[in-house]
């Protein structure tokens, strides 16, 4: 039976919204054209009004397409398409979408993606979204129409800390487990003007619920970081991801009984190396992958810090050698400790016979 660690380690969970929704206003005349003017700081794979270059536009006119999926391109301040496009004499509803071209993103139509995201976080695109209706010449050529985008996937970041006074650690990399890896977004009309104000629907996502051990997302430190004893301020690791919202149940054991069987739920994990806090780093456990199991709730457009606590070691995230599934505690037999105490007997010393002297 394996038995509790003495240090019990937690991931806690931190969201909020993300640091900036993206705005796009469109300045008309005749012709129907965009330009940005919203700066925001984020990862270099985030889109931004800094930095996107390219979108595209459907243009609804009642229940036709005026015009469908055309790329509007950066020039100078504002954004042309090859082709111009003018105002008809009723209003139009605007749907826009970024990146226009990736192999993790597989348009159906003006409101349909799948979304595959790459296994490597560097290589993960930021699907974003914009949609706002009514839109004509004569209330919006003057000050300019604008699309507030919204993100659509989920943002994820890692931090740990280490409160325990006897070990230190070294981390090379961090996982997310037990996922569904694709999804499809569906956008459901509720018009996204007003930044900040709002994030798109978790129900705007499907084909996202068939959750795989199999399934992982790993990022690899560019430098392996060591975490001191005692260090309770939580440092913030490099690398993020982006990826499908879902909602999968953490791990509550492994598959089977098996050496080598996989969990059987979510969870994040580090690739950690464990030592004694003593001059010479003593090991107590050389490089391997520790999971903490968590429920995921992931929501489009949130952030997401886990923290992860180290004193408790984490358990294997397959199962070892052993005669059951429950999870096994990586430190479970690293800790010191005395099974058997015993105590011997008194030894015959032999008996002796004392009497009184004689005079």
């Amino acid at each position: 039976m394996k038995k509790q660690l003495f240090f019990i380690a937690t991931a806690a969970l931190v969201l909020a919204s993300c640091s900036q929704d993206e705005t796009i206003e469109v300045n008309m005349s005749d012709a129907i054209s965009f330009r940005t003017f919203v700066n925001a700081q984020t990862r270099a794979a985030d889109i931004t009004t800094a930095n996107i270059e390219q979108f595209n536009v459907t243009a609804m006119n009642g229940n036709n397409a005026y015009f469908d999926n055309v790329t509007f391109t950066k020039d100078g301040t504002t954004f042309n398409s090859a082709t111009p496009y003018y105002w008809p004499a009723n209003a139009l509803n605007f749907y826009a979408y970024s990146p226009i071209s990736s192999n993790q993103v597989t348009r159906t139509d003006y409101k349909t993606f799948g979304v595959t995201p790459a296994t490597t976080p560097d290589d993960q695109v930021d699907l974003v979204y914009a949609n706002t209706n009514d839109k004509t010449k004569a209330t919006s050529g003057g000050t300019g129409v604008v699309l507030n985008f919204r993100h659509t996937g989920s943002k994820i970041v890692f931090q740990v800390k280490n409160t325990a006074a006897n070990m230190k650690f070294e981390v090379t990399g961090w996982r997310v487990g037990y996922l569904d890896n694709a999804g499809t977004f569906t956008y459901a009309d509720t018009n996204t003007d007003g930044q900040n104000s709002a994030q798109l629907a978790y129900s705007d996502w499907s084909d996202n619920t068939t959750y795989s051990a199999d399934n992982t997302y790993t990022n690899t430190l560019s430098a392996a970081v060591s975490v001191a004893a005692s260090a309770s301020t939580a440092a913030l690791l490099d690398g993020e991801m982006i990826l499908v919202p879902q909602k999968p149940t953490k791990a509550k054991a492994y598959a089977a009984a098996d050496a080598g069987s996989k969990v059987n739920g979510s969870y994040v994990a580090l690739e950690i190396k464990i030592m004694n806090n003593d001059t010479a780093g003593t090991l107590i456990q050389d490089k391997t992958w520790a999971i903490w199991p968590v429920d995921f709730t992931w929501e489009p457009g949130k952030k997401y810090t886990y923290t992860i606590d180290l004193a408790g070691g984490g358990y294997f995230e397959t199962n070892v050698a052993d005669s059951d599934a429950e999870l096994d505690p990586i430190l479970e037999d690293a800790i010191i400790k005395f099974v058997s105490v015993t105590v011997d007997e008194w030894q015959d010393g032999g008996t002796t016979d004392v009497t009184m002297p004689s005079n």
